[in-house]
This record gives C-alpha cells, sequence and structure tokens, in this order.
C-alpha cells in the first residue's frame, strides 16, 4: 500500500496498525502477532510497547500460516506484504487486506500514517551472498561464530539473521539495528567471510 505523497506502508506497519485495532477491541488472540524472520526489529519494539508479542517463522506466508494455526493466533503476515487475517482466510489476500485496513481507518477516524505513527523501523542491511553450497556455507563454524561475537555487540539494539537462501546458490545476510553504519559494516564483515 501507498500513502499519498508516495510513503510506502508495507507488511510490517500494515501488521502494527491491524495488531492495535484487533487488541483495541478483543480480537488479537494471545496478544501476540506472526511474523517471519524478516520482520523488522522495529515492529517487534513498537509491538512490544502495546503489549503485543511477535512470534517469527520462516521466510514465506505459508510458514506464516502454520505458525498462525499451530499458535492459535488471528493475525500474521510478511514485510513483502502478505497478510493473514484467519477470522476470514487462511491465506493473504491482498483485496481482503486493503478492504480491513480501510475499514479500521474510517472506525478510527484516522488516516495510515497517523495509524502506523508509533511503528519504528530499524535500518535494515540485506545482501545476498553467491555461494555454490549455500547449507554448508551457513553451518561453517567460523560464520556462526562471527554471527555470534556480533549478535552479542549489538545486544538489543539489533539483530542478525545469516540463511541459506531457498531460491538460489546464495546466503542471506539480514542486519537491523539502531545505528546504520554499525550494521552495514556487521553485514560486510559476514559476506567477506563466506565469499
Amino acid at each position: 500500500m501507498a500513502f499519498k505523497g508516495g510513503e510506502a506502508f508495507d507488511g510490517d506497519k500494515l501488521l502494527y496498525i491491524l495488531a492495535l485495532h484487533l487488541k483495541k477491541n478483543g480480537r488479537l488472540t494471545k496478544n501476540t502477532v506472526a511474523g517471519t524472520l524478516m520482520s523488522n526489529y522495529g515492529l517487534e519494539k513498537s509491538l512490544e510497547k502495546e503489549g503485543i508479542t511477535l512470534l517469527r517463522s520462516d521466510v514465506g506466508d505459508r510458514n506464516v500460516s502454520e505458525l498462525m494455526r499451530r499458535e492459535g493466533l488471528a493475525l500474521g503476515g510478511e514485510q513483502s506484504g502478505h497478510i493473514v487475517l484467519s477470522e476470514y482466510a487462511r491465506t493473504g489476500d491482498g483485496l481482503l487486506t486493503s478492504v480491513i485496513v480501510t475499514g479500521v481507518c474510517q472506525k478510527e477516524k484516522a488516516d495510515l500514517r497517523t495509524l502506523a505513527a508509533g511503528c519504528e523501523r530499524y535500518p535494515q542491511i540485506l545482501l545476498s551472498v553467491p555461494h555454490p553450497e549455500p547449507q554448508t556455507a551457513v553451518r561453517d563454524e567460523r560464520l556462526t561464530e562471527k554471527v555470534d561475537f556480533f549478535a552479542k555487540e549489538l545486544g538489543n539494539s539489533g539483530r542478525i539473521n545469516v540463511r541459506a537462501s531457498g531460491t538460489e546458490p546464495k546466503v542471506r545476510i539480514m542486519v537491523e539495528g539502531e545505528n546504520e553504519v554499525i550494521i552495514k559494516t556487521i553485514a560486510e564483515s559476514l559476506a567477506e567471510l563466506i565469499r
């Protein structure tokens, strides 16, 4: 979804808006939302401030739907915009999401920007590093030790995810944090080690 003036509203912001609305109306099961490994850390922190937990699944709306089913959740989605509202459907539906979000705007008498104002967004660096054996690369002890070291350095101010691509011979690196310079340095260091 895009806001007048070109501001993009990705799945993270839509999840935030819907989670707060469902919680306010007593319909957010367990006060918990399903996201993925790619859901922005800022979303997680913003939801925490509202008393809402974010559970993470592997990437893919199928994985989100499975996590929702297993945990009995009402809401889940991906940063890419796949939103699942189990009260209405078991899979993501863009038209349904648009209708529901529009309804939330009307009920709250507020626009998207206002409803998403509390959703922080941490800088996120995404790198895809070609590797002939990505599964082997992500299990390499030197890489896992380096990831652990950097994760401790970031503490509660960021997070790291390194995984083998499910579609290409590549290793996907995602680093998020409050300081863009630091996370970029971490991502490049991990990419160099993989190369």
